[in-house]
């Protein structure tokens, strides 16, 4: 999506993978929004419409995730939320894990998002020398099983 007024916007993406795991298709979507909100907004607006979690192909288990450079307090997140779940929102007693930068996380703006069709078991961010150097982000770990 573009903004009306602005020529050049950040080039943006999303990568959408289908991956069979024992005969069952989970349809798995990875991207990295921009950095203006208004942007942000249209981009989030985008990946839930027909083209994306609208599609008709993307029907059983979804995951999406990435850095979506917004936080859960803002209209994005929670477009994205009323059709997702963020998996760290569902985990009792969990205090969600603030993953940028990396060096002294301070904001959760790295989302991981589930269908209905998981239940979230474990949800953590993996600080060590590596992922330090590897990125400015630290990189958000989930284990989610699937609900019968």
């Amino acid at each position: 999506p573009t903004l009306e007024g602005r020529k050049k916007l950040e080039r943006r993406g999303a990568i959408w993978a289908r991956v069979d795991i024992g005969g069952e298709s989970i349809q798995i979507f990875n991207t990295h929004l921009g950095l203006n909100r208004q942007e942000r907004l249209r981009q989030a607006q985008a990946l839930i419409g027909e083209e994306w979690l609208g599609d008709s192909r993307t029907s059983g288990p979804v995951l999406m995730m990435g850095d979506f450079n917004f936080n859960p307090r803002t209209r994005p997140y929670q477009a994205l939320a009323e059709v997702l779940v963020d998996v760290q929102s569902v985990l009792e007693g969990h205090t969600p894990h603030k993953s940028f930068p990396a060096r002294y996380p301070v904001s959760r703006i790295d989302h991981i998002f589930a269908s209905s069709h998981f239940r979230t078991k474990e949800v953590r961010t993996i600080r060590n020398r590596r992922t330090l150097k590897a990125s400015d982000h630290l990189p958000l770990f989930a284990i989610l099983e699937r609900k019968q």
